[in-house]
């Protein structure tokens, strides 16, 4: 009787042993849980467009310029592809999107220049795009790694980790700030959680203090509620 209890002990302690391994391992895969770059990028459009240079009495008197920027697609068919992006982006109606050898027509929706935000249609069948996997609307946690993809100074996909920071009132734009890499380009790129949803739309780099001078290691994200305002108008 006593050894039959001692087995029984020990197959109760090996029970016991393989439930806190098992419980361990969903723990490690949660937290390291993420987003891969191939999807981020698949979600991501790239903008540019040349604006010419303007002569004056046959003199130069503004150089040509390349301005890029980024988008995130929302919704997508064979046809036509919805992006969301930043309202100063398409200000510059030469904006193109540019995928390998292939430019496609951008057309705007509707601007939101109090939140800069904006909406566009992409004509043509964006191959190997996808639209993202949703919004979250959940608060987000205090250091809670976020994940995005954005057209760095123009040189094409740029992959960044980062962590939020917390709520960063930019004027009138309530917004959210976050430890992640930024620049010029990236403005329209999509922030996203390690479920792969939306979380923020970067739209600026902040000053460190009163330098004047960029802080390219942090970014200033539009909040998601006016992401979910904007998306619920294209529905009306």
């Amino acid at each position: 009787m006593e050894f039959l209890n001692k087995n029984k002990m020990k197959n109760i302690v090996f029970c016991i042993v393989g439930i806190v391994m098992f419980i361990s391992i969903l723990n490690i895969e949660y937290r390291h849980r993420k987003p891969s770059p191939e999807y981020l990028k698949a979600v991501t459009v790239l903008f540019y467009s040349n604006i010419p240079e303007i002569k004056r009495n046959n003199k130069i008197i503004q150089a040509s310029i390349q301005k890029y920027a980024t988008g995130t697609i929302i919704a997508k068919t064979k046809r036509f592809s919805v992006v969301l992006t930043n309202a100063h982006v398409l200000k510059n109606k030469e904006m193109k999107v540019v995928i390998g050898k292939n430019k496609y027509d951008v057309f705007i929706i509707r601007i939101y220049p109090k939140i800069d935000l904006a909406t566009a249609v992409v004509l043509g069948d964006l191959k190997n795009k996808q639209s993202i996997k949703g919004i979250s609307l959940n608060s987000l946690l205090f250091s809670e790694k976020v994940y995005s993809m954005g057209n760095y100074k123009g040189y094409g996909y740029f992959y960044t980790e980062g962590n939020y920071s917390g709520s960063f009132p930019n004027g009138k734009i309530n917004g959210e700030l976050f430890n992640l890499p930024g620049s010029y380009g990236c403005s329209g790129s999509g922030i996203f959680n390690k479920d792969g949803k939306l979380v923020g739309i970067f739209t600026a780099v902040p000053y460190i203090g009163n330098s004047g001078i960029i802080d390219t290691n942090k970014s200033f994200s539009i909040g998601v509620y006016e992401i979910n305002r904007v998306i619920k108008n294209l529905l009306k």
